[in-house]
């Protein structure tokens, strides 16, 4: 009996779902109905509610039913109906609501929602409330909500959404083109458009949110806080892909602000936003742990603290991320860390002004530690990395030809550097005062005006061994002197000109003047060098891990975009390479989304350093990579990033 019973109650539920697919029908509104509330009050779950071009002035409710509602679109995917089919809401209510538990079998596309007004509620355009539909192919423009979610509003929702443009949309508190609550929502090809909130995320808002957003950009918008996009109270999403760019916060966090939440960004690029007060590209508060990955923050600009990036009582971790060419009024030109534990890995710090302290780094009480970082070519009163009250580590860390001193560390302060070189800085490498403590190890400074100034004004202790300290203009040390296994000579730099701190061997491996005094030179008792000799001095070790038979390869191919960014008044981009062996040279063009743009250069080329020039006046806004390829071997792939 109970094989019999489960074998009816199969054949039932087939009976069932072959009758509603049987029985789901097209409903055409202008043609059936007049009206698309009409078309949904006469639908049935599984219908689908076509609506001819033009433009119906109503607000409508899906009112439960999981049914498909778009334009012409669905049945040609030509994009122009998008825009000839309107759902205008008259500014006398919300666009569209689905509020009685519609789920992903609910959708919208290929429609034009425009228009609507929320008094006292969310969602001027679309609101989602305990309501999970997919929401695809849409033009969100003009809406506004005396509250939250001008253009869409998403409450304890699981809604897909793709290929939608969220824009000119207004909000009287936050989210002014998207809020985002209690919500898991995925998000792919958005683009937020100049919104407007109040007071926080002016492009989009997250509360208690976990979405996946990929493609995401975010241009234009501004609000008191977090001008681009806006967490809050642990929030945790997943930024793939995306464009940060040209969003203004009036308080803080120009591109983006977060307070007690944890978002992870990967591939993205924060550009050309500004905050009058701290961050203007991030600023990260309350206990959030931040994760860049392959972040570069750009040009962007703080009327406060922390031009790029500004960190408070956070402990983020950053790691393949550039942070370039910001500026700051005060404090932090790439970034500013207070009260915070942060890990800062193989990234870049370089070309960022500070109005006072710091020009590329300003940390204020903190444990940060910096591994494989290029600090280079910024500017400010005081210090390209400017440390006060913190304990740091700096691990294979390049201080290069800042217009500054490389660090200064003072009150009560503690800094470990290991295997790092200070070069080239216009005044102190170090310089070091009240009470501060600093071991140096297996470190190269170079070309400052005095390689370590410590203070006669309450000095710490000072440890320096087995480093070069050479070619300091006025004095390698100030007040400290020099330990056990410390040298004074040539470290012989590949092109120290060009900015290479790789230590040079011509001659390897004959052990003659060409070899870098620095290699093998360091430290015994620290951990060898990854080709199994003593450690080298300096943040690059000297690799002697290769047969003389045959030379080395390296893995380094050197792919370069020039200018990156490009902006509008570029018509050309430049990409340099080098190889190691002749051989067949593809180098490709492509788009974020992974399409072929076109292809720069495809011959045969022979051993050396190449350059190529290509128009890029046809290029739009956004996110491109270059990919070198070598007898049909991918190498490398190198972002640029163009900004119209």
């Amino acid at each position: 009996m109970k094989r019999k019973s489960i074998f009816c109650m199969t054949a039932t539920f087939l009976v069932v779902l072959f009758v509603n697919i049987a029985f789901a029908e097209t409903i055409n509104i202008l043609v059936d109905y007049t009206t698309i509330q009409a078309g949904i009050d006469a639908s049935t779950n599984g219908d689908t509610v076509l609506v001819q071009p033009g433009t119906y002035v109503e607000n409508i409710n899906y009112n439960g039913k999981n049914i498909t509602i778009g334009s012409l679109f669905l049945t040609t995917a030509d994009t122009s109906y998008i825009s000839q089919t309107i759902i205008d809401g008259n500014n006398n209510g919300r666009v569209v609501t689905f509020n009685n538990g519609e789920d992903e079998t609910a959708l919208i596309s290929g429609l034009t929602i425009k228009n609507g007004y929320q008094n006292n509620g969310n969602g001027g355009g679309i609101c989602c409330n305990s309501s999970s539909p997919k929401l695809e192919n849409l033009h969100i423009l003009n809406n506004q909500t005396n509250w939250s979610g001008g253009g869409i509003s998403c409450n304890e929702s699981n809604t897909i959404m793709s290929n939608i443009k969220i824009e000119n949309n207004n909000s009287s508190v936050c989210g002014g083109g998207c809020l985002i609550s209690y919500s898991s929502i995925e998000m792919e090809n958005i683009s937020v458009i100049n919104n407007q909130a109040v007071n926080e995320g002016g492009g989009i808002f997250l509360f208690e949110s976990s979405p996946i957003m990929e493609e995401v950009s975010l241009v234009g918008n501004s609000a008191n806080k977090g001008g681009g996009l806006s967490f809050m109270s642990n929030s945790s999403a997943h930024l793939l892909d995306g464009l940060i760019r040209e969003n203004i916060a009036n308080i803080e966090g120009g591109g983006l602000y977060l307070s007690n939440s944890n978002p992870y960004l990967e591939n993205v690029t924060i550009a050309l936003n500004i905050a009058n007060g701290n961050g203007g590209g991030i600023c990260c508060r309350d206990s959030s742990n931040l994760n860049l990955t392959e972040v570069d923050i750009l040009a962007n600009d703080s009327g406060g603290r922390g031009g790029g990036l500004y960190i408070e009582l956070s402990n983020p971790n950053i790691e393949n991320t550039s942070i370039r060419f910001n500026t700051s009024l005060t404090n932090g030109g790439g970034f500013e860390a207070s009260g915070s534990s942060f890990n800062l890995i193989n990234s870049t710090v370089q070309g960022n002004t500070a109005g006072s302290n710091g020009g590329g780094i300003c940390i204020f009480n903190s444990t940060p530690y910096l591994e494989n970082v290029i600090i280079s070519g910024n500017s400010s009163v005081d210090g390209a990395l400017w440390i006060k009250e913190t304990s740091i580590e700096l691990n294979h860390v390049v201080i290069s030809d800042n217009n500054e001193r490389g660090i200064n560390i003072y009150y009560y302060s503690y800094l470990e550097l290991i295997n790092s070189t200070i070069a080239n800085n216009n005044e102190q490498g170090i310089y070091s005062y009240l009470h501060t403590d600093i071991n140096v190890k297996n470190s190269i400074i170079y070309g400052n005006s005095y390689g370590i100034y410590v203070n006669d004004w309450s000095p710490g202790n000072t440890s320096i061994t087995y480093s070069d300290i050479y070619n300091n203009q006025s004095g390698s040390c100030y007040n400290c002197s020099l330990g056990v296994g410390c040298i004074q000579t040539d470290p012989l730099f590949v092109n120290q000109i060009s900015g290479d701190y790789h230590l040079s061997w011509t001659n390897f491996p004959i052990s003659d003047s060409t070899k870098s005094p620095c290699i093998d030179a360091g430290d015994p008792n620290s951990p060898p060098d990854p080709d199994g000799t003593v450690a080298d001095m300096g943040a690059y070790y000297f690799n002697q891990n290769v047969s003389i038979d045959e030379p080395e390869q390296s893995t380094e191919f050197n792919l370069t975009n020039y200018p990156n960014p490009i902006n509008s008044n570029t018509s050309n981009l430049t990409v340099s390479f080098s190889i190691h062996k002749p051989g067949k040279v593809k180098i490709q063009l492509f788009n974020i989304k992974g399409q072929l743009v076109s292809t720069l250069l495809d011959e045969e080329r022979n051993v050396g350093e190449h350059s190529i020039s290509s128009t890029v006046d046809n290029l739009s806004s956004g996110i491109y990579f270059t990919n070198l390829i070598i007898d049909g071997v991918e190498k490398e792939v190198s972002k640029v990033v163009v900004l119209r």
